[in-house]
Order: structure tokens, then C-alpha cells, then sequence
């Protein structure tokens, strides 16, 4: 079993910084990191797992996981070339319970694949993000009050309240920002949020709402 994490970022430079991040998983298998810039595909990382599994690898796209009974927790320092950023997180791994993000405040892109295994979704610390996707897990919980600069928003097929539902809507019209795309569920959705809804789509948003 294999699931994939990307990172990109872009620019050009000489020098070498690094980003670090972790995740905890129960997946007993192969995770393959996939790290994208611009100007140079699969970047090295190093990793280190503690938990059901202890192991590290360095300069490596393959995190194994194999032998993992119940949670490891991995840690991956990305190298990051002088005038890159770490632009850019792909989770689509099924059996990802939670994640850490919050060291990488210059992430403007996160997408988690469908994963019911992913409780708590915290992008708190990432104020520079526009785009995030979490569609298909189970998170209870979405605060976006410090992602101000959010202007696409996919939250469907979660287990979100009704409250943390319109909030979401809410926070987004507080934002001002126009033309933006938000996909959520609309089952759990009350009046509380009809004017920042209506509000919303004054601005250009494009708002979908599939009934679950």
C-alpha cells in the first residue's frame, strides 16, 4: 500500500534552508514524498518515524512504514534551495490521522486526499494560505479566523457542525475577498449564515453546495 505527500515551492537561488513538518499515521506501508519545485523536482528530504516504527532515511522519496501496528509519528526536514518556499503540501494518504504545518508559515497550498482517518485539521499558523482542500475526512473542527488571504475552500464530506459550518461562511465574508470558490456541505447549514452566504456570492464567490 503506497500514498503519496508533496511539497513545492518556486524561485531560484544557491544557498540551502529547510522546512520541517511531521504527521502522525497508522498506515502499514509505503508513504512516498513527492517534493516539487520549479526549477528541480524531488528535492532531498530527510525523515525520521518514532513510535510503532523507528526508522529514518535521508536523500529519499520513499517513507516506510511497513510493520506499523498502530500510530508512528514522522517527522521530514525538506532542503530548500535560497529564493524557493515551501509553497505547496499534498496529504493523500488514507490512514494520516493529524498533521503539524505550523513551523511552515509560507505554505500558500494544502490538499489532503480522501482520508477518514483525519480527525483534526489545524491551519491555524498558515496566514499566507489561499487554496486548501480537505475534503472526505472527519475533521470536527475548522477554523480559518487567521487564513485571511483564503480564496478557494474545499471542506465537503466531513463531519463539521452546523455551527463550524457557518462559520466557515462567515469568516470568509469577514475577509472582503471577492471571486473566490468555496465547496462545502450543505446539509448542516442554518440561517445563522444566509447574509454572509448572500454576501458571498455578491462578491463573485462561487459557492457549491452538494447535499450529503
Amino acid at each position: 500500500m503506497m500514498g503519496i505527500i508533496a511539497a513545492c515551492g518556486r524561485g531560484a537561488g544557491t544557498g540551502i534552508t529547510y522546512e520541517t513538518f511531521s504527521f502522525t499515521s497508522t498506515l502499514n506501508g509505503v508513504v512516498q514524498i513527492i517534493v516539487q519545485y520549479l526549477t528541480n523536482d524531488n528535492l532531498d528530504i530527510t525523515w525520521t518515524s518514532t513510535g510503532s516504527v523507528v526508522s529514518s532515511g535521508n536523500s529519499a522519496s520513499n517513507i516506510d512504514l511497513t510493520g506499523n501496528t498502530v500510530s508512528s509519528t514522522v517527522t521530514v526536514v525538506v532542503a530548500i534551495p535560497d529564493g524557493e518556499y515551501f509553497g505547496r503540501l499534498i496529504l493523500s494518504n488514507e490512514g494520516i490521522t493529524s498533521f503539524d504545518v505550523s513551523s511552515n508559515t509560507s505554505l500558500e497550498q494544502f490538499f489532503t486526499g480522501v482520508n477518514y482517518s483525519l480527525s483534526v485539521a489545524d491551519i491555524s499558523n498558515n496566514v499566507n494560505l489561499y487554496q486548501f482542500t480537505c475534503n472526505d475526512t472527519v475533521i470536527t473542527a475548522m477554523d480559518i479566523s487567521n487564513n485571511t488571504l483564503l480564496t478557494y475552500l474545499a471542506i465537503q464530506n466531513t463531519s463539521l457542525t452546523s455551527t463550524e459550518i457557518d462559520d466557515v461562511y462567515i469568516q470568509l465574508d469577514n475577509n472582503g475577498l471577492s471571486n473566490g470558490t468555496l465547496i462545502i456541505d450543505i446539509s448542516s447549514r442554518t440561517s445563522a449564515s444566509d447574509t454572509a452566504s448572500a454576501s458571498l456570492i455578491t462578491k463573485g464567490w462561487s459557492i457549491q453546495e452538494p447535499q450529503v
